[in-house]
């Protein structure tokens, strides 16, 4: 389910749902991400961002457990901080977010 939307950039996400021990993508998580993308780093309260340096991958997980688990540690993807700098995530034209996440926690 969906944490609270509070400040856009601190809430959780939907976890992927799991069949048949395969993670699969729901349309809802999709819109999850969307929303959290539009997030406006100027209106989040930093002391409630995730610090990235808190989070940690499991390399031991398959990679479609590793990024669900990924996504609900940091809570927002494109909205987080490194210790007191706050960072706002963006991509341009080519591989989407779920490519270029998935080519992250792979790299480890």
């Amino acid at each position: 389910m969906i944490n609270n939307y509070k400040n856009m950039g601190i809430s959780g996400i939907r976890k992927e749902k799991k069949s048949q021990n395969h993670f699969i993508r729901s349309d809802s998580m999709t819109t999850d991400l969307k929303m959290l993308r539009n997030a406006d780093i100027s209106a989040c309260n930093a002391e409630e961002l995730v610090d990235l340096r808190n989070v940690t991958v499991n390399r031991r997980m398959p990679s479609g457990e590793r990024t669900s688990d990924f996504i609900g540690q940091i809570r927002n993807p494109y909205l987080f901080k490194v210790d007191d700098t706050l960072v706002k995530v963006e991509f341009g034209d080519g591989k989407d977010f779920s490519e270029l996440l998935a080519d992250v926690i792979l790299a480890g």
